[in-house]
């Protein structure tokens, strides 16, 4: 709980308000429900119950976590930011290399990550 509390005042503090994030699907992700920051796709129960395909985002976040450095997808998107959660069981298991062209840590908790979208 406290280290979520510590991730979102960071990303309240060092992110634009506008930036949008890659994130897991969790309804109680920090970055969306502490920090209120948009993600590309949100929470499942949320997405279905309001009636909307989020297919093809999906599809884009999980090429994503199978490729970092092919970026097409989510740069025509605006992405900025990628969140993971240690804890959080999910399909997606974005883990870019360290001299990753693409992708720089810039946020490391006990559980949770930030990756920042390279100028490159």
């Amino acid at each position: 709980y406290n280290d979520s509390i510590e991730f979102s005042k960071y990303v309240i503090a060092a992110t634009d308000a506008k930036s949008v994030w890659v994130t897991d699907t969790s309804h109680t992700n920090p970055v969306v429900a502490l920090a209120g920051r948009q993600t590309l796709v949100g929470y499942q129960g949320w997405i279905s119950s309001h009636g909307l395909d989020d297919r093809k985002r999906t599809m884009i976040i999980r090429k994503l976590s199978q490729d970092p450095e092919n970026t097409y997808y989510v740069d025509e998107l605006n992405v900025s930011y990628v969140y993971v959660n240690s804890n959080q069981r999910s399909d997606f298991n974005f883990k870019p290399s360290e001299d990753s062209q693409k992708w720089k840590l810039i946020y490391k908790t006990r559980i949770n990550a930030i990756y920042k979208r390279t100028n490159v």
